[in-house]
């Protein structure tokens, strides 16, 4: 299947460290020129239009989505790049340094894979991946009470599954390769990365 063409002009790069591994996640957005003094120079441009959502209030929330899907003793929170597309790359226009920690309960589990699935406006795909946390092997789901409580965060507040996000949410400004807002979460899987296994020599 084609992958869709990239229409976001922005995008942010959340980066973090699960035992000596760097990782990343990547979410599709549009920014402005900020208007409340945001330390990242920019604020997020929300489906509703709400003023005044400063770019490093909004990358928080997705830190506080993955937050209980690490324990602090393997993981790390870093900083989140904000990127702008120039043609087919990304230039570095902004940084943010969260506050934000992990506060799993569970150990880490090397190699893994946590994928939850989201639909767009026009019913296109919306991945989020994060790498090497908590999640329950194997797990595939498509209902939140299937879901592990731990892995719950992320469907919340990039698709308001509990009815309980801000302005300053996911949910309000992340976007899908064709420049979509997100409408709905479709379920939830946990595996290894094929990738990973080798890079941490899992048989």
């Amino acid at each position: 299947m084609t992958k869709q063409a990239i229409v976001p002009g922005y995008r942010l790069e959340f980066q973090y460290n699960v035992l000596a591994f760097v990782h990343k996640l990547h979410v599709f957005c549009e920014v402005q020129a900020t208007t409340v003094s945001d330390p990242t120079g920019f604020d997020m441009i929300t489906r509703d239009a709400t003023p005044g959502q400063g770019v490093s209030v909004c990358a928080d929330t997705v830190w506080v989505a993955i937050q209980s899907r690490y324990r602090a003793a393997d993981a790390a929170f870093g900083q989140v790049l904000i990127q702008k597309r120039v043609g087919t790359a990304y230039q570095p226009v902004g940084v943010w340094v969260t506050s934000v920690v992990p506060n799993g309960a569970g150990a880490c589990i090397i190699a893994e894979q946590s994928t939850d699935v989201f639909r767009d406006s026009a019913f296109e795909k919306v991945l989020i991946d994060t790498f090497e946390g908590n999640g329950v092997l194997p797990t595939h789901a498509v209902t939140l009470a299937a879901t592990p409580a731990a892995q719950h965060g992320v469907s919340e507040v990039f698709a308001n599954t509990n009815s309980g996000v801000v302005a300053s949410s996911a949910y309000k400004w992340a976007k899908s390769r064709g420049g979509r807002y997100i409408q709905s979460w479709q379920g939830y899987t946990c595996g290894l990365n094929k990738k990973l296994r080798r890079k941490r020599f899992v048989s």
